[in-house]
């Protein structure tokens, strides 16, 4: 696989690592911040490469990889994306963030496959550790799924937990982080837990737990809007996306 030098891939990792907290959403301001030079570039780097490592492997995956073979192909991915500043190229004018990144890929697998002296070997190191058990549970029901609609569906996936994330964020914040850890799984229909159960256990109404219930899908709404919309152009095209998102989770086709 790649010959990457220590020191250089010694880099590489670094940039994964250190994620500053500014750089929580990704968007085409974000991907501005990758042009800048020293710092900031390789933070913004770093926090695109984390949040998007999954919808890569779900292709490589069912581009015809093992597991082994899918996780050092993102990593090999994420130190050419590292090294070679491959998001500064990145252009907002030419359409969203999720076509450009499954484009690079596929120039990325293309020229390995291109290259037939290439030694196939692990990358020396990894950028970052892939929860490979988890990801691997989603791949289960997408056995005949194409590598594109494996990547949307994986994408899709991304845009839920990042959102998430902001609003579990928000409401501990607000002091309220036990309420939000009982109420997600029940919103995300993960769990059944009857209202009555939760307001018991957080020693609050039925009612009150109702309506708490209702600014967190109200929250997480909006905060899923403004999500996809850092990914767009232009915010016109959210419902679009939206709309391919629950596509892609459906797993029907389009």
């Amino acid at each position: 696989m790649l010959g990457v030098r220590p020191f250089r891939l010694a880099r590489a990792r670094l940039c994964i690592r250190r994620m500053s907290a500014e750089f929580v959403t990704t968007s085409w301001s974000l991907i501005a911040h990758t042009r800048e030079p020293g710092n900031t570039a390789r933070q913004a780097t770093a926090a695109l490469c984390e949040q998007y490592w999954r919808p890569l492997y779900f292709y490589s995956r069912r581009f015809g990889h093992s597991a082994h073979e899918a996780e050092d192909t993102v990593q090999e991915f994420l130190i050419h994306v590292v090294e070679n500043d491959v998001f500064a190229r990145a252009d907002a004018d030419r359409g969203r963030f999720r076509t450009f990144l499954l484009s690079a890929l596929r120039q990325f697998l293309n020229r390995q496959h291109r290259d037939q002296t290439r030694q196939k070997r692990s990358p020396q190191g990894k950028l970052r550790s892939l929860d490979i058990e988890r990801v691997e549970q989603s791949l289960s029901n997408l056995d005949h799924e194409s590598p594109d609609r494996a990547f949307d569906r994986a994408w899709a996936l991304t845009q839920l937990d990042l959102t998430w994330q902001r609003v579990e964020a928000e409401f501990t914040e607000g002091g309220k982080s036990a309420l939000i850890r009982q109420l997600r799984p029940v919103i995300s229909g993960r769990s059944d837990t009857p209202m009555k159960d939760i307001a018991a256990e957080l020693g609050m109404t039925e009612g009150a737990v109702n309506v708490a219930a209702h600014r967190v899908r109200r929250r997480f709404g909006e905060v899923l809007r403004e999500q996809i919309g850092h990914t767009l152009v232009s915010t016109d095209e959210i419902d679009d996306e939206i709309a391919r998102l629950r596509t892609a989770l459906s797993g029907s086709s389009e």
